[in-house]
């Protein structure tokens, strides 16, 4: 059954207050006061006591039905015209302004009245409509709130019924979405650790007799498209377990309860089709660190997914696999050992990586002759390999466009400058604008190649992409993971060669360089905060978001900062203005063929600039008798 406690309570919630409303509403109807059915009739005019009645048709209605029936009033008012306009015995009396007969002072225990009123003709009715409305209103009064309590309970049970019913998707082996080991490439470091699992779970009697059992759960973190969901597949494949697949999204819903009961419905599923694997993805949608959700449904939801976690009941067939690109936000009792064992980090593809993964995607493409995979891993660093994926089909796509049979190399040229720089753009620039854009590219092309320890510019376009008018592409010649304090600075020249050269050629300055600027901000302040690259700040970690530092730590941060970018803005006035001829050329070139590749950057360096030194690498340092300083 589907969401079974939310219902059974939401059935059982309405059907209490419809119990509640029922039972007020004939209450309401049986109300002390009550008008006889049977009229009086008078066939001539008469007299009750003081009260003069003139012939016709009366009804007569009971103040308190249960201390005076009908039959006695009407007795009694029949005695009241009889002896005429003599005075009512006692104790009655008449109030001859509302027609009401009355027994008794107030107060007394025995007090009785009733009010005798002239009825209606038909024909005065259908005119005046008074009793219709007297009884519209008496419906609406009493019945309205039925209606309505009513209308509430139909309403949240036709919720509970449409609404859309999270049915975790299964994927078994032999299904054409099942990915093997081979599929997979670029994490070879990931799929040996999964693979003890696979082996485990095909051969779990070899582990159990060694008294092993395997990890209760496995959480793949790293960032988004280095392939975390791919390897929950493969392994699942591989196991040639069920596999039960659902986003930590669908947990959450505005009815309390709901989460939590489809978390156990999920793992109920699994142990019945145990050896299982449960993938649950985008984990920090609900594993966020508990006590910041304001309803508290989040919170008992992971509750619920920490029981199911620890309630295995000795089940070691059933596996955890869960993905999340922020794993420090999840809460720390989800990543204790019991729950998830085991935590693989999935890191970006290096060379190798790439180049499998490309090999993997272009299978079953026709490649041209001279396509070199090699080349476009190299040109791809930093990647992941839904990126390299995405690549491998632009590039397909922009042979189909072609009408061509075969991917040439110029097809994943293109594919990665759209993927890394965005699609082209078919706005119209001025011929001002587009100087200035040559100019500010030639500026940052300029302080690439001139720097040695800077990536060397792979193209320089001031075709407009996205949201750039022009851009220049650099890619690393290999990858690298640690960065020093001067090439950190020289980057920084290279972000502020174009408005450094806005300001020389044109002396003034625009809003193009607003992106570079955002970057020397982020890279200056990690520089100071993070790095400990500073002058005065080298030997802690400020983080941005630590209260406890002083105003003055706070200064010193500003000014560190301050100074760095500073350094680097006059290193490029510098370097722009000792090297005008080339920058000059550099924007020439550009203005006439809008696309400069690595072979015209090469060329126009060597004329005016000779051969440049190799990028320098970060090296030991030897003491004086040759040996590496401790």
């Amino acid at each position: 059954m589907f969401c079974d406690t939310g219902v059974v309570r939401l059935l059982a919630i309405g059907a209490v207050l419809l119990a509640v409303v029922f039972s007020a509403a004939p209450a309401a109807a049986q109300s002390p006061a009550a008008t006889c059915e049977a009229p009086l009739e008078l066939t001539g005019d008469g007299r009750a006591g003081s009260l003069p009645l003139e012939k016709g048709v009366y009804t007569i209605s009971l103040a308190d039905s249960s201390r005076l029936n009908c039959d006695t009033a009407r007795e009694r008012l029949r005695g009241f015209l009889a002896s005429g306009d003599a005075p009512l015995p006692e104790p009655w009396t008449v109030d001859r302004a509302t027609a009401t007969f009355t027994r008794g002072e107030t107060g007394a225990s025995g007090k009785a009245s009733f009010t005798v009123r002239p009825q209606t003709p038909a024909a005065d009715a259908a005119a005046g409509g008074g009793s219709f409305l007297d009884d519209l209103e008496n419906f609406a009064l009493i019945w309205l709130p039925v209606i309505f309590m009513g209308l509430i309970a139909v309403v949240l049970i036709l919720t509970l019924r449409y609404m859309p019913r999270t049915k975790p998707q299964e994927i078994t082996p032999a299904s054409s979405e099942s990915i093997g080991w081979g599929d997979v490439a670029g994490v070879e470091e990931a799929k040996d650790e999964l693979r003890e699992v696979v082996e485990f779970l095909r051969d779990p009697e070899r582990f159990r007799a060694l008294g092993a059992t395997v990890p209760k759960g496995i959480l793949l973190h790293g960032p988004p498209g280095t392939g975390k969901t791919l390897l929950a597949k493969a392994v699942a494949h591989e196991s040639n377990a069920k596999f039960f697949a659902q986003s930590a999204s669908s947990f959450v819903e505005m009815f309390a309860g709901l989460g939590a009961a489809r978390i156990r419905r999920l793992f109920r599923m699994a142990r019945k089709q145990a050896p299982a694997i449960v993938f649950i993805d985008e984990l920090d949608a609900v594993g966020a660190t508990r006590g910041n959700d304001i309803s508290g449904e989040k919170d008992q939801t992971l509750n619920q997914l920490l029981v199911e976690l620890d309630g295995f009941g000795g089940g070691d067939n059933l596996v955890v696999i869960a993905a999340s690109n922020l794993i420090d936000k999840l809460d720390p009792a989800l990543l204790r050992p019991g729950r998830f064992d085991r935590q693989i980090f999935v890191t970006p593809p290096d060379l190798k990586g790439r180049k499998q993964i490309l090999t993997v995607h272009t299978a079953g493409k026709p490649l041209a002759d001279d396509v070199d995979l090699e080349l476009v891993a190299r040109q791809t660093s930093g990647l992941t390999g839904a990126d390299l994926a995405n690549i491998c089909n632009e590039a397909a796509i922009f042979a189909g466009r072609d009408r061509r049979g075969h991917i040439l190399t110029r097809d994943f040229e293109a594919a990665l400058e759209r993927v890394v720089a965005g699609m082209q753009s078919r706005r119209v620039i001025t011929d001002h604008e587009k100087r200035l854009v040559a100019y500010h590219e030639a500026g940052h092309a300029l302080c690439s190649e001139l720097l040695p320890s800077v990536e060397k510019v792979h193209r320089i376009s001031i075709i407009p992409r996205g949201q750039a008018l022009g851009y220049t592409l650099n890619l690393p010649e290999e990858d690298r993971y640690l960065k020093t304090k001067e090439e950190l600075m020289d980057l920084l020249v290279v972000l502020l060669g174009g408005r450094v050269t806005e300001h020389l050629i044109f002396g003034q300055i625009t809003t193009g360089a607003s992106d570079d600027l955002k970057r020397v901000h982020e890279i200056s302040r990690a520089m100071v905060t993070d790095y400990g690259m500073g002058t005065n700040l080298q030997s802690k970690q400020l983080p941005a978001g630590d209260y406890s530092m002083s105003d003055a730590t706070r200064r010193m941060i500003d000014e560190e900062q301050q100074f760095i970018a500073d350094q680097a803005h006059r290193r490029a006035q510098q370097m722009v203005g000792a090297h005008r001829p080339l920058l000059e050329h550099f924007a020439r070139t550009l203005l006439d063929n809008e696309v400069l590749e690595r072979d015209d950057i090469e060329r126009l360096v060597a004329e005016h600039e000779g051969a440049q030194p190799a990028a320098l690498r970060l090296e030991p340092l030897l003491e004086g008798n040759g040996r590496v300083g401790g």
